[in-house]
């Protein structure tokens, strides 16, 4: 009798224990597929929002003097700009030192 109602109990703590892995599991994985749509504004230059999270991606975390770098024809003062929309959207994180990653 005392079995018949531990069962339920039991069944239910192995879905819970399944769902809790399945979330850790899935945000361990690697691979990240990030899609930036945002309406930026400075849309004088050839560079988008996605090349800017690109960059960061293939870097892991980049700084804003390298992204600078690795992107001359936007000025600083715009790539500023971008980065804290990116920010607010939460597809980057700043890190101390002017460091941008991916957000996890």
């Amino acid at each position: 009798n005392k079995k018949l109602k531990i069962a339920p109990l039991i069944a239910l703590l192995l879905l819970v224990i399944l769902v809790v892995v399945a979330n850790r599991w899935r945000s361990l994985s690697p691979v990240r597929s990030v899609r930036v749509d945002i309406d930026y504004c400075g849309a004088d230059t050839l560079v988008t929002p996605q090349q800017v999270v690109d960059l960061v991606r293939a870097s892991g975390e980049l700084a804003i003097d390298r992204l600078s770098e690795a992107l001359p024809e936007y000025s600083p003062s715009k790539l500023a700009g971008l980065l804290l929309t990116l920010e607010l959207k939460g597809v980057l994180v700043c890190r101390p030192g002017k460091v941008y990653k991916l957000q996890n």
